[in-house]
């Protein structure tokens, strides 16, 4: 493998740009005139930059595991999934006479365009956020086209909840109808409109149980049922063209599925934490970041209840996988800001353990060669 170190350099460069540059009050604060009443800052410059080249380095790469199988089944027109959406986009572009090369690279412009506006309506900061997500798991979405998709438009779609109010409650719902076009496993979003449940009543706990119990239920029934399981694992896409992220779905693995559980109780109990602080702060800080906080927290809660799933297939942690760019958001509400409550230091500590446990899991399973550095070639 020849690595590409101008590429790399570029890499380290941007990711040393966005940490360094909004922590520097002099150089966060700079604003550059883009049109004669628009001004942008440096902080979102450096982080627009950053995500321009992640789109750069998706739309240079043709050897990562799913390139081959994506070109071979646009250009034969082989139809080997069930997301209409997918299909619909693919013949269309079909139909205009696009190359694999140039559809490859509409959908990554349009993707990754939807993904910045998502991180702008969520009020996370951008540039932390960007930083993690570049290591993990920007190659997967790289890889996964159709659950890219899917992931950027729901975390679009997510926005629409916090306005609290029905009209932003049928938006999301029509969002993630479209996500879960392009994959199956995003119509399991929809749980996120728990959310939207009053605290003080038992709605909430008993929306909760019964999800719980449906997951577990979906887990018993595959196990006396291997043509349920098939079925299923086919609608949700986990077994069917991508088969070198599958190979340890052969059987049940407790320890992956130990350490799956554990990665995603990190990022409960850190974006827990995170929620009880910003609701008992009075502070100015706090206040600002409440209703994100409680999304986080509410996206969690909700995800932990397919937990069960994972004994049908490892392959649905992608659920929590692609929750993990809102979660890196936790960490921009206490970089730069003055939070009192100590409390802080466990949530950060929890995250960078679901962070890393995350990363070094991903690569060990699935060769960091031949995922990650594929993208520097």
């Amino acid at each position: 493998m020849d690595i590409s170190y101008v590429k790399i350099s570029i890499f380290i460069l941007l990711i040393a740009a966005n940490i360094l540059i909004p922590f520097d009050q002099r150089l966060g604060s700079i604003h550059i005139r883009v049109t004669k009443h628009r001004y942008v800052s440096l902080n979102d410059l450096v982080a627009l930059a950053f995500l321009v080249f992640l789109a750069f380095l998706c739309i240079s790469d043709n050897d990562n595991p799913d390139y081959y199988n994506y070109k071979r089944t646009y250009v034969l027109g082989i139809e080997d999934s069930p997301d209409m959406g997918f299909i619909l986009v693919k013949n269309i572009a079909k139909a205009l006479g696009f190359s694999f090369e140039m559809f490859q690279t509409i959908m990554y412009v349009c993707v990754f365009s939807i993904l910045w506006m998502a991180l702008c309506k969520l009020n996370v900061n951008k540039n932390l956020v960007l930083c993690l997500y570049a290591f993990f798991p920007f190659v997967y979405d790289a890889i996964q086209i159709r659950l890219f998709c899917t992931t950027s438009i729901m975390l679009y779609s997510l926005h629409f909840l916090m306005e609290r109010k029905k009209s932003g409650v049928i938006k999301y719902v029509i969002g993630i109808l479209i996500a879960s076009s392009f994959h199956a496993l995003g119509i399991v979003y929809l749980l996120f409109l728990m959310v939207m449940l009053d605290d003080t009543k038992k709605s909430k706990q008993t929306f909760l149980r019964i999800v719980f119990a449906a997951s577990f239920l979906l887990m018993l029934t595959s196990f006396f049922s291997d043509s349920f399981k098939n079925l299923l694992t086919y609608l949700f896409s986990l077994s069917t063209t991508e088969k070198k992220f599958n190979y340890y779905n052969r059987g049940t693995n407790w320890r992956n599925i130990f350490i799956l559980i554990m990665q995603e109780a990190f990022f409960y109990f850190s974006s827990k934490i995170n929620k009880d602080i910003m609701e008992k702060s009075k502070s100015s800080t706090c206040q600002k970041y409440h209703l994100m906080s409680e999304l986080i927290y509410g996206c969690n809660l909700a995800i932990c209840c397919t937990l069960p799933l994972l004994m049908i297939s490892q392959n649905f942690h992608r659920l929590y996988r692609n929750i993990s760019i809102i979660n890196y958001g936790i960490l921009g509400f206490y970089c730069g800001n003055k939070v009192s409550d100590n409390r802080k230091y466990l949530c950060v500590i929890l995250l960078a353990l679901g962070f890393l446990s995350s990363l070094s899991w991903n690569y060990y399973q699935d060769s960091f060669e031949k995922v990650f550095l594929v993208f520097f070639n």
